[in-house]
This record gives structure tokens, sequence and C-alpha cells, in this order.
């Protein structure tokens, strides 16, 4: 999707998970129905490629990204604690993901993003 840039994958779809869902219908052709309410499996699945464009989108690079990776796999107090995802259901029946995130050079940091 996007030859896997994440920003690209955000501004190919601004309004949300339906214009993903669309494309997949449109190019893949599923077989069978795809149901669009918020539970079924296949919005579910485009709201993740929508959540991880925006969490990949943070990185400036793949380097930078990869650096990240290796920090918790590297550090052992790192490891133990991991990048730990917690997910609620909003009413609108959106997620949203709450990332917290240690690195060498910060105390923890959380950040709320609506998926």
């Amino acid at each position: 999707m996007c030859d896997f840039e994440p920003a690209e994958v955000l501004e190919k779809y601004p309004s949300g998970w339906e214009g993903v869902l669309d494309d997949i219908v449109a190019q893949l052709k599923p077989r069978g129905s795809v149901p669009r309410t918020l539970r079924s499996i296949w919005p579910s699945y485009c709201r993740s490629v929508l959540s991880g464009a925006r969490f990949l989108s943070g990185f400036s690079s793949a380097e930078e990204f990869y650096g990240w990776v290796d920090f918790f796999d590297e550090d052992e107090r790192a490891r133990t604690r991991s990048a730990s995802l917690h997910f609620s259901a909003l009413g609108a029946g959106g997620t949203t993901a709450v990332v917290e995130t240690t690195s060498p050079s910060q105390t923890p940091a959380r950040t709320a993003r609506s998926v």
C-alpha cells in the first residue's frame, strides 16, 4: 500500500478506514460479503492499517525506527518495560492507543493517538 510509505497512506486516506476498505474491495475483490459494521474484521483491519501508518510516520526514517526498536531489544531495563499499548474503545467506535515509550535520552512518555 503506497509502497510502504506511511505518510502517503495517511495522505491517501484522510477520510478514514472507509476509504481503505473501498480500495481493498475494488482492487482485491474479496469473496463473500464484506461487513462494514465497526466491530467486523474488515473495518478493524483498515483502522489498524491507518493506526500503523500514524505510528510509523512519527519516525523520520527507517533507521530511526530501527534505533527505537533496538533500544528496547538491547537494554535489559527497557526490554522489561517494552513499548506497551493500551487500547480502549471509544463511544464512536474508534480506538485510542496510548503508547508508553522510554529512550536513553528521555524519561517515559505517554502519547494518545486516535486510530
